[in-house]
């Protein structure tokens, strides 16, 4: 490390860094074109060698090429040999001896180790002739499906065998019939005797070899097997590889026609580009000469021009030390650099006369600064002595400023309103609180006693006064208010006395909470006692009365079924018929007002419902609206429950009544819809299909955007505290969503508004008989055994008679603990259990889970009244339960029991949560 800070050191001269800059700049260009030259060399030499081994391998091809058809047509020649004819179709000892005779006289003279052999049709050896044994060649028959390629007849591939490489000759001998009835087959084993020949065509220091294009990896040089060139080899393009020797080579491949051999030629890469680099050592000797000479050249230019600059350099530190008189020698010669001597000697001569003249300056400076010291000790300390003085004031201001930011605090933050009077009662301080309940600014309270700025019974005088004389607290005192505006407020007042620091009442205070809010939920509590009661009743009242409207219900239908139109009695049972369906709707209401109402769906015709109504509408909303019902002639059927559609008729109508309050056009309308899958996507909530819509619309005051966004909120109204509870519309919503409908809003501020209920449409019978789906009638009559348990005796009686009537076995029970008793000793099955369910001691819901836990299969359906009876026995939810509204008719009490027989229609788990969720939302 301290070498390398050495050698920083000794280059940070510029006269020194210049010329190792300018050297080391001169070493990249030389370098550079070193590199680009060397590249080239390169490039140059191995296409030279690629160029020459090209024209080798295209030789050597040439030759092997002549040498294999010298071999097609020799084998050939012997194939149609009489002889080697007459061996494969007679197969006797003479046949076979002419033919070997025929081919020892026919065998080659080069030298080269030959075998030849004769192969039947079928691949069996006929004979051989030659040195290899016949291990050697058992897989060489061309019809032997181990030795079978894609070659053509002649030459075949190359075979290994240890270090030896076969080459193979065949051709097909064919018979009178110039049909294939054997092969004569030629076996040579490579010899090196061809080698100088090959190396006399490819030069000096290449080597050649020729194997198999594709196949077995097997490659020769004539003399043994050697390793070959990797594959794939692209005929035609040299290839730079390191065989297993560890020399690089650089070889060409070449095809040899009419073969399915490929011929090899390669030599060293290092004997390639030999040349490249002698080539490279002598232009590294320029190169270094080149760079030796321009070191030279930097060294004599930087000289030059840093010896002025080091002058200027050493002169400018003699300035900086003080030495002012220092100058520089100047040059000789007109360039920059005698320029720029010349004129810092100008600038040394200007800096020694400035110099001169500061130096005056600061000592006046000086002497001032004496005087201006002696005059600050003096003001010090007097300014000590004010500072005693000062130091109590302060503290008793602190103390002050604490107490009266304390005071300002719990004025300001404080939720109450509070006020200080003087000793004559007027206002001394009034916060925000108090400003904002009596309404008048808290500047216009000081100065003014409480009958001067607010309305008598909101701060009493009378109790300021009491307290200004006794010094006692008075706290709880309830008063009422009547501010500006008539608006009346309800106070909560404490009085309390002020004294000062002598103890003594300098005046009194007030502090004052508004009590409105809880005053208002007091009777709004009040109220709601008082409307549970009232709604207990009415549930309690309904209950009892349904069980008399189903005897009377029931008889009468039974009566009317009895008579015939035109007897005297039939219009008096008729009217009792009709009164007491007058009744059930008037039991309905009452239990909607006390939300214990069953949700009952059935297929209802809207037009039905508000025709209904229309009578009791018009007394609800006066006579300065104009009711106008437009009802579609051909409207379609909904499931829904009466009572509910009521409820939300109603609801609409009222509501409109009510944003009309000077009088207006009111009107209720149903039509036919069909929403599209465009019209779907554009409202997602709306599904695509048919429905039935009920719209109500007014000419009213209208909604703004603000109202229309919380309008379906639970307790959300914008009537005045008293004028509603917030409850109509959001029990709409729920009705028409549990209904499996939507509600779509339209209004406008000053230009009324318009609800629409959309409920789903019902297929009509005739529809149903066109898609094949028509519904046969369901039978009513059945032989089961049925337990019925009821405590009312008239309705117990009408249920007999009605089961009876239809076939069922009854078994009859007046209470629980009789059914009970009932079901455990009745020896045979008990199909369906029809109960109450509220009932003296025991209720339906005990009496249903002790017998079915006896008796699992058996069905239960309960008789109600009203939700509760339901809802407070919700655990009764099994598949086999179901439940039937009070009062109910014969019809309604049959088809119930059917469907709770076969297992059809909903079962009380879904009518319950249906239920649960109304009475939720309502």
């Amino acid at each position: 490390m301290r070498v390398v800070k050495s050698i920083i050191r000794f280059f940070r001269p510029l006269q020194r860094r210049l010329p190792l800059m300018m050297a080391g700049l001169l070493c990249v260009v030389v370098a550079t074109f070193g590199l680009l030259v060397e590249r080239e060399l390169k490039s140059a030499f191995e296409t030279a060698a690629t160029q020459r081994l090209s024209i080798a391998a295209q030789r050597l091809a040439s030759m092997l090429y002549g040498s294999a058809g010298a071999m097609r047509k020799e084998i050939t020649g012997l194939a149609a040999d009489t002889s080697v004819v007459a061996a494969l179709e007679h197969r006797s000892n003479d046949t076979r001896l002419s033919a070997i005779t025929r081919l020892e006289r026919k065998r080659p003279d080069n030298g080269q180790p030959l075998t030849r052999s004769l192969w039947t049709a079928d691949c069996q050896l006929l004979l051989i002739v030659g040195p290899l044994q016949h291990s050697s060649i058992a897989q060489v028959c061309p019809g032997a499906a181990s030795t079978a390629d894609a070659s053509p007849p002649g030459v075949g591939l190359l075979a290994q065998r240890g270090d030896s490489v076969f080459i193979t000759a065949k051709a097909p001998v064919l018979g009178p019939a110039r049909d294939t009835i054997g092969f004569i087959v030629d076996v040579r084993v490579s010899s090196g005797g061809a080698r100088a020949a090959i190396a006399g065509l490819i030069g000096k220091g290449a080597s050649a070899m020729f194997g198999n294009a594709s196949g077995p990896d097997v490659w020769t040089n004539l003399a043994k097997s050697v390793e070959g060139p990797p594959r794939p080899i692209e005929r035609g393009v040299p290839m730079i590889y390191t065989p297993a020797s560890g020399t690089r080579q650089i070889g060409i491949g070449m095809s040899i026609a009419t073969t399915p051999w490929l011929v090899w030629v390669q030599m060293p890469l290092a004997n390639a580009v030999a040349g490249e680099y002698q080539t490279l050592r002598n232009l590294s000797f320029i190169a270094l000469a080149c760079i030796i000479i321009g070191v030279t050249g930097a060294w004599m230019l930087s000289s030059y021009l840093t010896r002025p600059l080091v002058e200027l350099t050493r002169a400018t530190k003699d300035i900086a030390n003080g030495n002012y008189s220092r100058r520089v020698d100047t040059l000789s010669d007109e360039d920059e650099l005698g320029a720029l001597m010349s004129s810092f000697n100008g600038m040394a001569e200007k800096v020694e006369v400035s110099n001169r003249e500061l130096s005056t300056l600061a000592q006046e400076l000086e002497n001032r600064y004496h005087e201006a010291q002696t005059l600050a000790e003096e003001l010090e300390m007097s300014n000590r002595e004010l500072n005693k003085a000062a130091e109590a004031t302060r503290t008793a201001h602190q103390q002050m400023e604490v107490a009266q930011l304390l005071l300002d605090e719990v004025m300001t933050q404080a939720p109450v309103g509070i006020a200080v009077f003087d000793d004559h009662l007027r206002f001394v301080r009034v916060n925000a609180a108090l400003a904002t309940m009596d309404g008048v600014p808290m500047e216009q309270h000081v100065g003014n006693r409480p009958s001067g700025v607010m309305p008598a019974g909101c701060i009493e005088e009378a109790e300021l006064a009491s307290v200004l004389a006794s010094g006692q607290i008075v706290a709880g005192q309830r008063s009422t208010c009547a501010l500006e505006g008539g608006a009346k407020r309800n106070w909560l007042t404490s009085y309390f006395p002020v004294r000062g620091t002598d103890g003594d009442v300098t005046g009194a205070g007030v502090i004052v909470l508004d009590t409105t809010a809880h005053s208002e939920l007091e009777a709004q509590l009040l109220q709601a006692q008082k409307m549970e009661a009232v709604g207990r009743l009415a549930g309690g009242v309904a209950h009892d009365f349904n069980n008399l409207l189903t005897v009377i219900s029931s008889y009468s239908q039974m009566a009317l079924e009895t008579l015939r139109p035109g007897e005297p009695l039939y219009a008096d049972m008729h009217e009792i018929r009709s009164s007491a369906d007058r009744a059930s709707r008037l039991t309905r209401q009452l239990l909607a007002f006390s939300r214990k109402q069953v949700m009952q769906p059935q297929k209802l015709d809207l037009n039905h419902v508000a025709a209904e109504m229309e009578k009791m509408l018009h007394r609800l909303i006066g006579e300065n609206v104009v009711l106008v019902f437009e009802l579609a002639v051909d409207l379609g059927e909904v499931t829904a429950d009466p009572g509910q559609i009521e409820q939300v008729l109603m609801n609409l109508v009222l509501n409109a009544r009510d944003a009309m309050p000077e009088g207006g056009r009111l009107v209720v309308a149903t039509s036919n819809v069909s929403v599209s899958v465009e019209g779907a996507r554009e409202d997602s909530s709306l599904r695509a299909g048919d429905y039935v819509t009920l719209r109500v619309s007014d000419t009213g005051t209208g909604m703004s955007e603000e109202t229309k966004t919380h309008l379906f909120e639970p307790f959300y109204t914008t009537k005045d505290t008293g004028q509603g509870t917030g409850l109509g519309l959001s029990t709409v919503y729920g009705i028409v969503k549990q209904s499996g409908g939507e509600i779509r809003v339209h209004s406008e501020s000053g230009r009324g508004s318009a609800f629409t209920v959309y409920l789903p449409r019902l297929e009509t019978r005739k529809e149903r008989i066109e898609r094949g789906g028509a519904v046969p009638e369901m039978p009513f009559a059945g032989s089961e055994t049925i337990l019925l348990v009821e405590d009312n005796a008239a309705l117990r009686n009408l249920a007999l008679r009605i089961l009876r009537g239809a076939g069922y076995h009854v078994l009859e029970a007046r209470s629980a603990n009789a059914a009970i008793e009932l079901g455990k000793s009745y020896s045979d099955d008990i199909h369906l259990l029809l109960t109450d369910v509220v009932m003296p001691q025991i209720s339906g819901r005990v009496v249903a889970e002790g017998l079915q836990t006896l008796r699992p299969g058996m069905r239960v359906l309960f008789m109600s009244g009203y939700a509760d009876d339901i809802a407070i026995n919700h655990s009764v939810q099994s598949a086999h339960s179901d439940f039937l509204l009070k009062p109910f008719t014969p019809d309604q009490l049959m088809q119930r029991i059917r469907e709770v027989l076969d297992g059809r229609g909903p079962t009380v788990r879904r009518r319950l949560a249906d239920e649960v969720s109304r009475l939720s939302m309502s």
